[in-house]
């Protein structure tokens, strides 16, 4: 998936979302079993559903359907 940035300017979008005032670091604490290529983006999105946030992504081909209450976690970030 190519991203909608280049790592600069990707890398002062991430930098200020982590300082907004909404932004919780979650520790590891749940396991899933996927393929690799799957793995990352629908571990995040479990994550956030076990803490009841959201996932802010641009992932357009991220699966909702692996997680029960995957949809209502994930928010896309229009590019």
């Amino acid at each position: 998936m190519r991203s909608p940035a280049g790592p600069a300017v990707l890398a002062r979008l991430m930098r200020a979302l982590i300082r907004h005032p909404r932004h919780h670091f979650w520790p590891n604490a749940i396991s899933l079993l996927l393929e690799a290529g799957q793995l990352t983006d629908t571990y995040l999105l479990a994550l956030a559903v076990h803490h009841g946030g959201t996932l802010v992504s641009f992932g357009r081909r991220l699966g909702c359907g692996a997680e029960a209450g995957g949809s209502a976690a994930l928010h896309l970030i229009p590019t």
